[in-house]
């Protein structure tokens, strides 16, 4: 269940990103293309590709925290107490 409700939470948070980093994101994961594809289709370099595709994926980790934070609905693993031997 944890990983439906992280989907969620990605695919409400992707749409606050920039067009582009959306679109690289877009290539990457859900058409599986290498960076040097979507550089290629981009006409771009592979290094640009490799800094949007890096910053938006740190956006999207920080705006999952901080929604997290705000309503937390499971606990993350470091959070979790182990029991007295």
């Amino acid at each position: 269940l944890a990983g439906a409700e992280d989907r969620l939470l990605l695919s409400s948070l992707v749409p606050e990103l920039p067009q582009r980093q959306q679109l690289i994101l877009y290539l990457r994961f859900y058409e599986d293309m290498t960076q040097t594809a979507i550089a290629e289709r981009l006409d771009i370099s592979q290094m640009h590709v490799s800094r949007l595709l890096s910053r938006a994926l740190g956006q999207l980790r920080d705006r999952a925290r901080q929604a997290n934070v705000a309503s937390p609905s499971h606990p993350s693993p470091g959070d979790q107490r182990q029991g007295a031997a």
